[in-house]
Parts: structure tokens; C-alpha cells; sequence
């Protein structure tokens, strides 16, 4: 009997510089069972309290109008769950927290060291009064990982863009190291075998491919069908997707 999926998010973030349109990979620890080594969007599984309702008091725009219509399956507080864990994820695994706050580089630095140390992410935004920009998240896609794995994801996909030129780092726990790269570079990387790319990633590589702009990514996104992606395996151990 094929595993439950575990429930999760993951956060496409995206920057216009002078060479063209770059989106932030994490390089994972290779120690890791899971995609250990690969080159992944930040991101992460949904806690318990990612669902709290306390969220609602600071977040910019929980509940939006329809988003019944982006999630029909879920209830309203997986739907929370969904857009907090994509924050706390990038601001745990990549250092970027999107609030509408002015925060201090040092501010940056102190609250995250405590979300590392195992401080609750609701205790840290309450005790400085912020307010998330869930409205900055578009939700892209639903990636259920193929049966045949013995663990599994149905991970949420969010675009978003860089905000007020925040500086990205990498963990040093689970993730070894971070890059900005144009979506067509890492895809040459990848085809060279110089890095490894989960399916999901590299799809979503090949699909930011021909945007030039942050913008044109987010307009498209909106656009996009939101039908869960359900890749398969063959007999041969290619993964593919209809």
C-alpha cells in the first residue's frame, strides 16, 4: 500500500538582475535520505502550528477572497498551513523572511538563529509584532511524489520575489550551500551532470526558462491550471509526467 503523502511547501524565489532572471537553489546536506545532495527550491513539510489560527492576526491577507477556489479539497486551516510553512521554510532554510516590517540585517540574523535553535516561528513574530506577506506567495502548483517511493510529498509550489535586497544564506545544517543561477544554467548543469535536480525542480526549471522577468513569471503563474502534477515511474526508473 502505496505512503501517505506529507504535506508541504516549497518557494520559487526570483530576482531580475542585469544577466537576466535568476531563482535561488539550496544545495542539500548529500547525508540526507531525502534528495541528499540535490539542488532544490527552499522549502520544507507543514508543522502543526504552521495551521495555528493565531496566524490569521499576522498575516497581510488570510483569508483572500476565493482561495477556497485555489485549494478545493482543503479546509481552511491546511490552507494556512500551506502559505506559513512556505514562509518559515525560507526564512529558516535560506534566510529570507518576508514581512512588511523594516527589520535590521543583525534583527534578521537574531531571530532566525532562534528559529534554528528550535524557538517557536509564531513566538518570534509575536514578540516583535510583524506581519507577514503571505499576498507576496503565488500559488504555481501540486507536486504528489509517485507511489512507488517509500517517502512521499504533496508539496505546494509558491512564486515569489526577492524583498528590500535581503541577503540569502544557507542553513549549515541541512543545506551545504545556496546560488543564484538562471533557470537555464542549472538545467545545462544538470544535462553535464554537475548537479542533480529532482524532477519537480528541474520541470519548474524548464518552465521559468523562457521568462525574462519576475513579473512575467508571476503573471503567468497566476494563470496556470492548478490540477495536482502526478508523476510516474516506468519499468526502467524514469520519471515522467502526463
Amino acid at each position: 500500500m502505496p505512503v501517505k503523502p506529507i504535506p508541504a511547501s516549497t518557494v520559487i524565489v526570483l530576482k531580475d538582475t542585469p544577466d537576466g532572471l535568476k531563482t535561488y537553489l539550496l544545495q542539500k546536506s548529500k547525508s540526507l535520505e531525502f534528495a541528499g545532495g540535490a539542488y532544490v527550491f527552499p522549502g520544507g513539510t507543514i508543522k502543526e502550528q504552521d495551521q495555528d489560527p493565531e496566524w490569521f492576526s499576522y498575516s497581510s491577507n488570510l483569508p483572500f477572497p476565493d482561495w477556497q477556489k485555489l485549494f478545493p479539497e482543503s479546509v481552511e486551516k491546511e490552507l494556512l498551513g500551506f502559505y506559513i510553512s512556505a514562509i518559515r521554510e525560507l526564512f529558516e532554510e535560506a534566510g529570507i523572511l518576508l514581512c512588511e516590517n523594516h527589520l535590521s540585517s543583525e534583527n534578521l540574523k537574531k531571530m532566525r538563529e532562534s528559529l534554528l535553535a528550535g524557538k517557536s516561528f509564531l513566538e518570534i513574530v509575536k514578540e516583535r509584532h510583524l506581519k507577514l506577506l503571505t499576498e507576496k506567495l503565488t500559488y504555481l502548483s501540486q507536486w504528489i511524489t509517485p507511489e512507488v517511493f517509500k517517502t512521499r510529498f504533496s508539496a505546494r509550489f509558491f512564486i515569489t520575489e526577492l524583498l528590500n535586497d535581503q541577503t540569502p544564506s544557507p542553513d549549515g545544517k541541512e543545506i551545504l550551500k545556496g546560488t543564484w543561477i538562471a533557470p537555464e544554467k542549472a538545467l545545462e548543469q544538470y544535462h553535464k551532470n554537475q548537479i542533480s535536480l529532482m524532477f519537480p525542480t528541474m520541470t519548474t526549471l524548464q518552465e521559468l526558462s523562457p521568462f525574462k522577468t519576475t513579473k512575467e513569471v508571476i503573471e503567468w503563474g497566476e494563470k496556470q491550471p492548478k490540477i495536482p502534477r502526478k508523476p510516474w515511474v516506468d519499468e526502467k526508473g524514469e520519471i515522467h509526467l502526463l
